[in-house]
């Protein structure tokens, strides 16, 4: 019998976002889970935006909650990478493999790290509990 187990990384880790934990943890600063536009999609307008084949303008990608606007620069990466993509659909699961894929080795790096202190990090639920369970064994 095959288990799948999701696993949050944050909790093995301080507070940081996926981008600096791929980093710290994945020594590779050039990758990125790439650009989507979170707060301009809601429950009651995510199928006719992301049914779209043209590109999230610029203003798509504003955030209210990090009080943070799209550089032009950010936005041409993004323009150039969308231009790939059928529809917005299409997008969405490029930026969701994406999403998973820079974390694949940052984990097994951090898997890696508790193995030589005999502790099985998937195990435990938190760094707090990995770290308990290192000075303790």
């Amino acid at each position: 019998m095959i288990i799948d187990k999701f696993i949050d990384a944050m909790n093995y880790t301080q507070p940081t976002d996926l981008a600096n934990f791929a980093k710290d943890f994945g020594n590779k600063d050039n990758e990125s889970k790439g650009l989507f536009p979170y707060e301009g999609i809601t429950y009651d307008n995510y199928n006719y935006e992301l049914n779209k084949s043209q590109p999230f303008s610029i203003r798509a990608f504003d955030s209210q909650l990090k009080n943070k606007t799209m550089s032009d620069d950010d936005y041409q990466l993004y323009l150039t990478d969308a231009k790939n993509y059928a529809t917005r659909w299409d997008y969405l699961q490029h930026f969701n493999e994406l999403d998973t894929q820079i974390m694949i080795q940052p984990l097994d790096n951090l898997i890696n790290w508790f193995y030589q202190y005999n502790v099985d990090m998937l195990s435990f639920m938190s760094l707090a509990a990995n770290a308990n369970a290192i000075k303790y064994a």
